[in-house]
């Protein structure tokens, strides 16, 4: 019996000291070379919307629910401001809403493109607004996302430095469960 448990014993000690160098890996006292790291490409930053040259809407149907035209950049030249959404209407005009669909908020500026707000919105609706403030000298346009998980408000405005707009984060419910809301839909 002492035997047995003896052979157990220096079982589970092998064991252990066996997991322990799997895990802890195998150390050298070697130096390796690290090699350098390459330089960072420069990119916008992640909080603007560069123009793109192809129309994002590309060869798909899509409906136009809501269309503006400001000047968002100072150039005293309009941009054109669409809503769209892939949901189709049918022969009487009305929209054929699914339990989602996509959604684009494009800014076109000539045959430059800036898709503000671009991708699938389940059991909701995108809005938006087109407002001047005074101490600005182009107007902001505000996003309205509102959608069974939550709502997210969202500015986008012009920053002619980057060339591009920049995202300004209002408001973002963070997943909740979206019981009710007076916001009208789309007819």
């Amino acid at each position: 019996m002492k035997l047995h448990s003896k052979g157990l014993s220096v079982l589970l000690w092998s064991a252990f000291l066996l997991s322990m160098v799997l895990l802890t890996g195998c150390q050298s006292n070697e130096t390796k070379a690290v090699p350098p790291t390459p330089p960072a490409e420069e990119k916008p930053a992640s909080n603007y919307i560069q123009k793109v040259a192809v129309d994002p809407r590309g060869n798909e149907k899509w409906t136009e629910l809501a269309g503006y035209a400001a000047d968002l950049d100072a150039d005293s030249q309009e941009e054109q401001i669409g809503l769209f959404t892939s949901a189709q209407r049918d022969a009487k005009g009305r929209i054929m809403w699914d339990d989602g669909q996509k959604w684009l908020l494009l800014v076109e500026d000539g045959a430059d493109f800036y898709p503000l707000f671009q991708g699938y919105v389940q059991l909701g609706s995108v809005y938006y607004t087109v407002a001047g403030y005074d101490n600005i000298p182009t107007p902001k346009v505000t996003a309205l996302v509102s959608a069974g998980a939550g709502m997210i408000f969202t500015n986008y405005a012009y920053d002619p430095d980057k060339k591009g707009y920049r995202i300004e984060p209002i408001y973002d419910s963070q997943g909740i469960n979206l019981l009710f809301s007076s916001l009208p839909s789309y007819e």
